[in-house]
């Protein structure tokens, strides 16, 4: 198996990662004979990618790539070889995990739960994707399907377990869609319980207004992060009131409800309609398997726990395909577009009014916690603060008067900001509220 990504730079560090969890939990499967999947970098490349400004005008930005190849054992057995595990969520739908290198025909997207070597009907949640090794045909017809039962006469070999390769294959799978992820900017999954995702999405909604969108695998790496989809599950299941007012998350979710989010709900819907969800045989068949996934989700319109991570990133689908034409669009009704301070780095001055637009806990990195707070100021200029540990941090919404020292100026999505430190609260004017948090 050699498969090759081109990874943005920032990204490269969480894909090694990811490498090193693969091979442990190949370890703690015990699974014999499988030598480490490796990870070589290349030489870094740039490119200059076309962008819409918040102004609405066309721009441009410089992404840094790393060429990754991936390199791992083939999971071959017996002349035969597996290409993926697909996962049967009913009503003929099928989440498809293949393993890296390999091609899948878009035909098992849709594929049910059948077994082409005994052709007996039942109930399976997985089966397996295999090919003879071979072969060098491509196409469906060089391709198998089978149940977990029948793959003892097409693995069949004292070496090892074929319910073993079956349990490799499936994390090959689960590291492929990982790879697949990884070649994004912003990349960065617990009686069964479910909810509609019409539900999910609104609170999902709430969680990323009131504490921003951290996903389950920066979650992993960063122990002092909780997962959004994580949090929307304990605001969702938590229904003691005592136990909702001490939780920090849920309190300032109920604090901060709005019909806002539901409405942005149904707009995630109605656009995950109209992108993802294709029909058998239309032309529209260009989807990675995430995004097949997601429209897996939207088809059922149900979301399970064991998908609570994937349903919660369609936001994040959402926000990236539309995020120029919605800042555009806020960019107006906010009204003035923001500019540097008219002042000097170093230089003291206060400021009245100030509206905290959003704020993010920082993981510890050896050097206390901290806050990075998103600020506008009354004349529409965007400020920001990476404040230290204090008992005054700011919360979402809050109006404050201010005393501060202008460290830099910077852009941050082309728009114009002031970077300030030594930050004073001299007064709070207003409590936070949720008309005054920045939708994104």
């Amino acid at each position: 198996m050699i498969a090759t990504y081109n990874v943005p730079l920032q990204n490269v560090d969480m894909l090694r990662s990811r490498v090193e969890e693969l091979n442990k939990r190949v370890s703690r499967a015990r699974i014999r004979g499988v030598a480490p999947v490796t990870m070589a970098e290349g030489e870094p490349f740039t490119v200059e990618q076309k962008i819409t400004l918040p102004s609405g005008r066309p721009g441009r930005r410089k992404v840094t790539f790393v060429p990754v190849t991936v390199t791992g054992e083939d999971i071959t057995e017996a002349g035969w070889r597996f290409v993926a595990t697909l996962h049967h969520e009913g009503e003929g739908t099928t989440l498809v995990a293949g393993v890296p290198g390999e091609v899948v025909p878009m035909a098992y997207r849709w594929a049910n739960a059948r077994c082409d070597h005994c052709n007996v009907q039942r109930r399976r949640n997985v089966t397996y994707i295999i090919r003879r090794d071979m072969l060098e045909t491509e196409g469906s017809e060089a391709l198998i399907q089978v149940g977990r039962g029948c793959l003892a006469d097409f693995l069949s070999r004292p070496s090892r377990d074929p319910h073993q390769l079956a349990k490799l294959a499936e994390l090959m799978g689960w590291f492929s869609t990982v790879c697949d992820g990884c070649e994004h900017d912003d990349w960065g999954r617990r009686g069964e319980q479910s909810w509609s995702l019409e539900e999910w999405l609104t609170a999902t909604s709430l969680a990323m207004r009131c504490h921003g969108w951290t996903s389950r695998g920066v979650a992993k790496d960063y122990p002092g992060l909780t997962a959004t989809s994580d949090i929307v599950f304990g605001y969702l299941t938590t229904d003691k009131p005592e136990d909702r007012r001490k939780d920090e998350f849920i309190s300032k979710m109920d604090a901060a409800r709005s019909e806002a989010d539901e409405e942005r709900a149904l707009k995630v819907i109605e656009w995950a309609d109209q992108t993802l969800v294709v029909v058998e045989g239309d032309e529209r068949h260009q989807l990675s398997d995430y995004e097949h996934n997601l429209s897996i989700v939207v088809r059922l319109g149900i979301v399970r726990r064991k998908h609570m991570g994937l349903a919660a990133s369609l936001i994040r689908a959402w926000q990236r395909a539309t995020g120029a034409e919605m800042e555009q669009r806020e960019r107006k009704e906010k009204g003035p577009v923001s500019q540097h301070l008219a002042m000097k780095i170093g230089e003291r001055s206060e400021a009245e009014g100030v509206t905290v637009l959003k704020t993010m806990e920082m993981e510890d990195r050896g050097f206390g916690a901290s806050l990075l707070v998103k600020m506008r100021t009354a004349e529409g200029n965007n400020l920001t603060w990476f404040a230290s540990r204090s008992a005054e941090w700011p919360k979402d919404g809050e109006v404050l008067n201010i005393k501060f020292t202008v460290k830099k100026f910077g852009e941050y999505n082309g728009v114009k900001e002031t970077t300030v430190q030594r930050v004073k609260i001299l007064a709070r004017v207003a409590a936070a509220t949720a008309t005054n948090h920045e939708e994104n």
